[in-house]
């Protein structure tokens, strides 16, 4: 553009002055320019450079902090992997997300803005969200997730008002530095106290680094920011860059070289980028030595996730166009899982497919997956109406989410979606508020959120009443609470199957465990409870769980006379040497023999195991000593809790069935079930318990 003299005095002056006059909007918008903004380099042919932005912060208000306020309760509180121990965390999670998702339905009419003919993408993720759910063997399962949909999609209108203008985006970034240096700092003086990984506050270290890598680019993003900003900012990303190497998370290294590796190839500018590089080098070379053991197979993580894979991808092709239905994972991924000795622990409750992309195409099928698939795409490459420097920051950060949450559960902490649909709002921040010009539209939007908060109002209450029963020392007042639970959410499954333990009512445990479909502690449960349908319960029980002992030793004693009583003793056996000091062998010591015969000719186990087990078993015969109780529990420790993996719920010790063991014989048992051990041939374990 060629200019007078005059003219381009006037625009310098302006420019000093952060008035501009020479460059219409769309040019501004098109090149900034300056150290102020974060681009470099030379300017764009024939358009004139913006002038910088000031720094100061005074003319915005206050309210920009509230985002980041959301996102530091959620890091700590309501959205950590643990808070579902608290039903007051969720409660008060629930009400936060309802108060921001009516600010944004209040700010705008199209929440993800997108306009035009694109918005058909939105309804039909919508549309095949709710026919999967429809569909669901257990619908009750994604119950909770559905109604809280629409508080998440408001949230981001709520966050682009918010952030309307320069200096409020200003301040949320400050705020969020804020946010980002003290989950950081809480994460390396946990790990610094208690050694190990980086995990806290959210619970998990996976999760900790994907919300790390998630807030790092938006936090860092180039705008002009005051002296003692710019030294928060930089101590912020610094220290988030310690906390995710001490995390040592591989996803989260992933997740935060794949959205460099873009801000590098596509010219997107950050503040210090030279330290965030250096930072995503470090990461990943200390990840090296964990790739190396991978490609030679030697992984236990990787193995056991390959599993996880593997059950997925049976699950899919069971159900490829609808899918299991939201949440569906948890309830029944146990029936396409095939555990591995060695590889997966008995009794262990697999919730997730610990892979974003596998578990939204075995909840919602396979079209489902792909139109919200190209729903992200759509976000991710539409071009910012203001400040690209901002909204480029934040699809990185949205980047790197899709990138770690390849190899993690990002939807296992509530912190995480929130954060996503933080990095939304601040994607699209700037635009104005949306009036609405139809009725109709504000009144669907706000009857949509008016019937999820009702929906959730019972359910809520229902959590609350089993965390009181669960710390209730009383036994009559923890039936009272539970009875209280089933009567608000009569389809959840645990609450029913609690009563049932502490009534002892066969047909709500046997309700409970069909509910649940797929949880073999519950099935487990109710074969200790029902009389007639006890034997398909125990199978059932061994089926999705083929690595514990105790379903196929029931079974067994059950009818010791049938042709496969034999096989199952020898099974129960073989997942619990301890079994052979049971007391039971005392009135059946034939089927005893016959299933130490079995497990000594089973060449799929070691031969010196083998060898091992037939000494210990002669060593071990069943005397009338004294007895004491081999128990399997429920929730034991919080690390493999059923009741908090399984259903997000407090866990509570509850004793699913006992086996009286001779405490004499038992001295002489000291070997590693075979189901332990990598060198077992999963075809062991491979038969049913039918």
């Amino acid at each position: 553009m060629d200019q007078s003299r005059p003219e381009a005095i006037a625009n310098r002056h302006h420019a000093r002055s952060s008035v501009p006059l020479a460059a219409s909007p769309a040019a501004r918008n098109a090149a900034p320019a300056g150290r102020g903004t974060g681009w470099s380099g030379a300017h764009r042919p024939g358009v004139v450079p913006a002038p910088s932005r000031p720094s100061s912060i005074a003319g915005a208000s206050w309210l920009a902090v509230l985002p980041a306020a959301l996102v530091l309760v959620f890091a700590f509180g309501c959205g950590t992997f643990a808070s579902p121990l608290d039903a007051r965390w969720v409660v008060a999670g629930h009400l936060l997300l309802g108060v921001f998702a009516l600010f944004g339905c209040w700010a705008g009419r199209d929440p993800l803005a997108l306009g035009g003919i694109r918005w058909l993408l939105a309804v039909g993720a919508l549309v095949l969200i709710l026919v999967a759910a429809v569909g669901s063997p257990v619908p009750r399962a994604g119950l909770e997730g559905l109604l809280l949909l629409p508080s998440f999609v408001f949230i981001v209108p709520a966050v682009a008002w918010l952030w309307r203008d320069h200096a409020r985006r200003r301040l949320g970034i400050l705020a969020l530095a804020v946010v980002l240096l003290v989950v950081a700092i809480v994460a390396l003086g946990v790990a610094a106290v208690r050694g190990g990984r980086a995990a806290s506050p959210l619970g998990h270290h996976n999760l900790l680094a994907l919300w790390l890598v998630m807030l790092m680019p938006v936090v860092a993003a180039p705008v002009s920011l005051p002296r003692r900003g710019r030294w928060l900012v930089r101590s912020a990303v610094f220290t988030a860059l310690v906390a995710l190497l001490v995390s040592r998370s591989l996803g989260g290294a992933l997740g935060l070289a794949a959205a460099l590796s873009v801000a590098l190839v596509g010219g997107i500018p950050l503040r210090w980028r030279r330290l965030l590089v250096a930072g995503g080098l470090l990461l990943v070379a200390g990840s090296l030595p964990r790739a190396v053991s991978m490609v030679r197979g030697e992984d236990a993580s990787l193995k056991a996730r390959w599993g996880y894979v593997t059950a997925a991808a049976r699950g899919l092709a069971a159900a490829p166009w609808r899918g299991w239905g939201p949440g569906a994972a948890a309830w029944t991924f146990a029936e396409h899982m095939r555990p591995q000795p060695g590889v997966h622990p008995a009794g262990q409750m697999i919730s997730d497919p610990h892979s974003l992309p596998l578990k939204l195409a075995y909840e919602l099928g396979l079209p489902a997956a792909g139109v919200l698939a190209l729903l992200a795409v759509v976000l991710l490459a539409r071009r910012p109406e203001e400040d690209p420097p901002f909204a480029q920051a934040a699809a990185l950060g949205m980047v790197a989410f899709a990138v770690a949450g390849c190899f993690t559960r990002p939807l296992a902490a509530t912190a995480v979606p929130v954060t996503l649909a933080l990095l939304l709002g601040a994607r699209r921040a700037g635009r104005a508020r949306v009036k609405v010009d139809r009725l109709w539209a504000r009144a669907a939007a706000r009857a949509w959120l008016a019937a999820s908060a009702v929906a959730l109002v019972p359910l809520d209450a229902a959590h609350l009443a089993y965390d009181r029963a669960a710390r209730a020392g009383d036994p009559a007042v923890a039936r009272r609470a539970l009875t209280r639970a089933v009567a608000l959410d009569p389809w959840h499954p645990l609450y029913r199957a609690r009563l049932a333990a502490r009534t002892g009512s066969a047909p709500n445990a046997l309700r409970a465990a069909e509910d649940a479909r797929g949880v073999a502690a519950l099935w487990l449960a109710a074969g200790q409870h029902t009389t007639s349908a006890q034997r398909a319960a125990l199978a059932r029980a061994c089926t999705l769980d083929p690595l514990a002992p105790l379903a196929p030793f029931v079974l067994a004693l059950a009818d010791a006379q049938a042709p496969e009583a034999t096989r199952l003793a020898a099974r129960a056996m073989l997942a619990e040497p301890r079994l052979l000091a049971a007391s039971a062998w005392a009135q059946q010591p034939a089927l005893r023999a016959a299933a130490v015969a079995a497990v000594a000719s089973n060449t799929g186990v070691d031969a010196g195991w083998r060898e091992a087990f037939i000494a210990q078993a002669d060593a071990s015969q069943v005397a009338s000593g004294r007895a004491q109780a081999l128990a399997l529990y429920a929730d034991r420790d919080a690390a493999t809790a059923m009741s908090l993996h399984g259903f997000g719920r407090r866990p509570w010790r509850w004793r699913l069935a006992a086996v009286a063991i001779d405490a004499d014989a038992l001295r002489a048992i000291d070997l590693v079930p075979a189901a332990n051990l990598a060198t077992t041939d999963p075809a062991v374990f491979a038969a049913g318990c039918d």
